[in-house]
């Protein structure tokens, strides 16, 4: 199931994941996950909406949160782009550019 809406997704049939999964971690953790399962295909949050939205100023907790999440697309932090930057990406800045221009046909920065 994973691997086949994994394959829908890269050949842009697929926006959104349906593979039932559950977050474990600190309460904060699952926080910022959920708050990221939020972000729309094609869109993108920073650091300082999702700290807004927890209502805390931790941001670099909220970068480790993300670099910590156990499912990459599922959970889709590639979204998430710091203020004046592409933020970091656990699989690297290239890879990290390479699937925002796969959902937003053209993405730059």
């Amino acid at each position: 199931m994973c691997k086949t809406q994994l394959e829908e997704y890269f050949n842009k049939q697929r926006k959104q994941f349906t593979v039932p999964s559950s977050i474990v971690g600190s309460h904060f953790m699952k926080g910022v996950l959920e708050h990221v399962k939020t972000v729309a295909y094609g869109k993108t949050s920073t650091y300082g909406q999702i700290a807004v939205h927890l209502n805390t100023k931790a941001f670099q907790a909220i970068g480790q949160a993300l670099h910590k999440n156990p499912l990459p697309f599922l959970i889709p932090c590639h979204r998430v782009l710091g203020k004046n930057n592409i933020g970091g990406y656990a699989f690297g800045l290239e890879m990290k550019k390479k699937i925002l221009q796969l959902e937003t046909d053209g993405f730059s920065f």
